[in-house]
């Protein structure tokens, strides 16, 4: 099979890390699988051509301002336009998320297109998001369009898969749920001095947030739960892993924003900020923690959640994506309502209240969970499947 995948993102050029790391270890699986894979994605520079491990990489496109409306209409068009030089393509796999299938979509075509739904335009939530309010609403009439005229659209969970029978009124027959899958050879339980390199004593409890300081994976609301924490767990380190983005309150940056939150509220002495770091110290980030949490508004599926699990992390997470449909597999996998500081200040308490190996053991079966549920093979064998349907 001739697969062609869609992302203006591929590693190393990324800024959604989990995403575009997910489409690459997709695209290597399809090549260990036999199949001819390429990815065509925004280039960081000239364009290129280059080979990824058996992955044909074709970086083309516009680098001036990645982000911008400009960069991503050059991109597209010469997604498309390379899309046509392509010979004997089988399917073409694209992104839901602005809406990357898009033109490929609205062309005279015979190969199948097959989009993933990974983000939405209308879940960036309000004008202190990446997307403008006129630039989302036009970028989410495009997804819908692209999507109705789609062989097939891929949800990452049951909540998505609601969301595009209501909101994008796609029939089911036209929907498929292939939940995002961890690699659990990556994330596993491992030893860790993380705490002696970030000088956090034995004592201490430590709770860990790992995503973007954007306003939808919620690191505001983290922060309003703090104080209320502290008064009943005062021996408690609060550790933010991710990139900084100028999106706080003002169009500043939400770690600045978070200190003077911190500075006014006595606490700023329990945070801690990394920024990004390598995928292995984030699983010692995981292995270390007492807690992890991820106060997410809105998710399409949520990969960090089931890293955490992979690792045997206790977690609690938000009534979003797949965190949603695990409610009730563990004593340690707790999920409270998105946007709620108090619940979720709440069940912190609640879980930091234990012993932490009573923590835990109370956690020691999620990494199973994760290997039954969110297999990286079984998902691979489901996509691929797609594919076959879609051909036939």
């Amino acid at each position: 099979m001739k697969i062609v995948i869609l992302h203006r993102e591929y590693p190393p050029n990324t800024v959604f890390v989990s995403t575009s790391l997910l489409y690459q270890r997709m695209a290597k699986a399809f090549v260990n699988r036999g199949h001819e894979v390429h990815v065509i994605c925004q280039s960081s520079g000239r364009p290129i051509d280059r080979d990824d491990d058996g992955v044909y990489v074709h970086e083309i496109g516009s680098n001036l301002n990645r982000g911008s409306a400009r960069a991503r209409a050059s991109y597209s068009y010469a997604a498309w336009r390379k899309l046509r030089h392509l010979s004997g393509i089988d399917v073409v796999n694209a992104e839901f998320f602005l809406a990357e299938g898009l033109l490929y979509s609205l062309s005279k075509r015979d190969t199948p297109l097959v989009l993933q739904t990974h983000a939405w335009s209308e879940g960036w939530l309000d004008s202190t998001s990446v997307l403008g309010s006129a630039e989302r609403r036009m970028s989410a009439y495009l997804e819908k369009v692209a999507a109705r005229r789609a062989d097939k659209v891929i949800a990452t969970s049951k909540a998505t898969y609601q969301w595009l029978l209501d909101k994008v009124g796609l029939p089911e027959s036209h929907i498929r749920i292939v939940y995002e899958f961890v690699d659990t050879a990556t994330y596993k339980p491992a030893k860790s001095d993380l705490r002696v390199r970030l000088g956090i004593p034995d004592d201490f409890r430590l709770v860990l947030f790992v995503a973007s300081l954007e306003p939808r994976k919620g690191p505001k609301i983290l922060a309003e739960a703090i104080p209320q924490v502290l008064t009943q767990v005062p021996k408690t380190k609060f550790l933010f892993v991710g990139r900084d983005i100028d999106l706080a309150p003002g169009r500043t940056s939400m770690k600045s924003y978070i200190e003077q939150v911190a500075e006014k509220g006595k606490f700023k002495n329990n945070i801690i900020f990394t920024g990004v770091l390598p995928i292995s110290d984030v699983v010692e980030a995981y292995s270390a923690c007492d807690l992890f949490v991820y106060p997410g508004l809105i998710e399409a599926g949520g990969l960090p959640p089931l890293e955490a699990m992979a690792c045997d992390c206790p977690v609690i997470a938000t009534a979003t994506g797949t965190s949603d449909e695990l409610a009730g597999v563990s004593p340690a996998f707790q999920v409270v309502p998105p946007g709620d500081s108090k619940a979720l200040a709440k069940k912190i308490i609640e879980l930091l209240s234990m012993q932490p190996q009573t923590l835990r053991q109370l956690a020691a079966k999620h990494r199973a969970i994760v290997e039954d549920r969110f297999n990286f093979d079984k998902m691979v064998n489901l996509l691929l499947s797609v594919y076959e349907e879609v051909m036939s």
